[in-house]
């Protein structure tokens, strides 16, 4: 059960980071703001990396505590938070034009926002499930 949960969510977080990196590649083609594409490009790797890894983290915990599923989620947020926090500030101190700063940062907040409330449902409806099949 803990590979197939591990397994549907990085399908499921790679087609929301893909669809939000073609909307963003639409957005920059239209706006033609080509220099946006060095932060999309962060913004992608960012996100895969964290989804990848969330995921590796996750299904270990899982199988060697479930018990302590509940501490691995509030310190998994907090750490991709701080971050994510990171990963805006070496971005405004590399680049240094506004226009391109305020962009990315907008970006990052978008998929950032769409990630953690995708982590949110998806492990709490698993939860849920597990919960009841404990019950039984």
């Amino acid at each position: 059960m803990i590979d197939s949960v591990v397994k549907q969510y990085k399908k499921v977080s790679l087609w929301i980071i893909a669809g939000f990196m073609l909307g963003f590649l639409l957005a920059i083609q239209i706006t033609s703001n080509t220099p946006m594409l060095t932060g999309l490009v962060v913004c992608v790797l960012y996100f895969l990396t964290t989804t990848l890894v969330y995921a590796a983290l996750w299904k270990k915990t899982a199988k060697a505590s479930p018990t302590k599923l509940t501490g691995f989620y509030l310190t998994a947020m907090a750490v991709k938070f701080f971050l994510g926090i990171l990963v805006v500030l070496v971005y405004c101190f590399i680049v240094r034009a506004r226009e391109q700063v305020i962009a990315f940062a907008a970006m990052f907040t978008i998929y950032y926002l769409a990630m953690v409330i995708y982590d949110a449902t998806y492990f709490s409806r698993v939860e849920k499930k597990n919960q009841i099949s404990i019950k039984k």
